[in-house]
């Protein structure tokens, strides 16, 4: 199925598996831009963990966080709907004995105990769930199953940023595509799905959880992104150090195609 069908599916869950048959995020986060959101998101992760805590990875994918931060963790269990990415998450699992790994998705939360992880990822749900009351009973699931005073951390995919790192890098008439709604002003949701900044703070804010810090996870990386892979070492180096130091001035995060919301639990 090539990408111009698996638009047309309505349905979130089905939608999700036939995308990643023809999308590579392990090879998307390999790259310099990747490696910037990767990196970034770890050091926000690994400020909040200790060799105690209990990790749920909702929408884990190949376990691009699951398998270094079993390395740090007691327990993770991780929930990967696509079959094709959950077939890849099993098989590095293996390596680890405390990684439960189950081919479940966002919708199987009602199955954890309450109360039981510190804390909770959401780094799939909120890029394929097209339905408000869907991310809604996510985040509030999520808050049921993190302890209090745990931390959930929220991921979205940034919609003014994405329209013009699209428009320099893919897809110059972006504007005049069948992507694009003019007299909205709106990407469609689809294969994902956007938000802007002040739209994402309002979820969380509407779910009450607590915001402690908002990340630009790549920033100007995605607008770079030719750029980064030329680049040497020492100034690729020296452009991530540039990065991690402003990832959360507000103009940061304008430009990000990849935002982090890091959440306190407080019951």
């Amino acid at each position: 199925m090539d990408i111009s069908e698996i638009l047309k599916i309505d349905n979130d869950l089905e939608r999700n598996e036939e995308l990643y048959k023809v999308f590579d995020e392990d090879k998307r986060l390999k790259s310099r831009t990747g490696l910037v959101e990767k990196i970034t998101t770890l050091t926000e992760i690994e400020k909040l963990i200790c060799q105690n805590s209990r990790i749920l990875d909702v929408g884990a994918g190949t376990g691009v966080y699951t398998i270094p931060l079993a390395q740090r963790a007691y327990e993770i269990v991780a929930f990967e709907p696509s079959s094709s990415n959950f077939k890849l998450l099993k098989s590095k699992s293996k390596a680890f004995a405390n990684i439960k790994a189950y081919n479940k998705s966002s919708y199987d939360l009602k199955d954890i105990d309450s109360d039981y992880f510190d804390i909770v990822l959401l780094f799939g749900p909120m890029y394929h769930l097209s339905k408000e009351e869907d991310r809604m009973d996510v985040l509030k699931e999520a808050k049921r199953v993190c302890k209090d005073d745990g931390y959930i951390l929220i991921s979205f995919i940034n919609h003014d940023a994405v329209m013009i790192s699209e428009a320099i890098n893919y897809n110059t008439n972006i504007f005049s595509s069948d992507s694009y709604i003019s007299e909205k002003q709106r990407l469609i949701d689809r294969p994902f799905v956007f938000f802007k900044l002040n739209e994402a703070k309002e979820m969380i804010e509407e779910s009450g959880l607590t915001m402690k810090e908002i990340v630009a996870s790549d920033g100007f990386s995605e607008i770079l992104s030719q750029k980064l892979e030329e680049m040497t070492e020492e100034s690729f180096n020296n452009y991530l150090a540039f990065h991690l130091n402003h990832c959360k001035n507000p103009e940061t995060l304008g430009a990000s195609n990849h935002l982090l919301f890091v959440c306190e639990n407080k019951k």
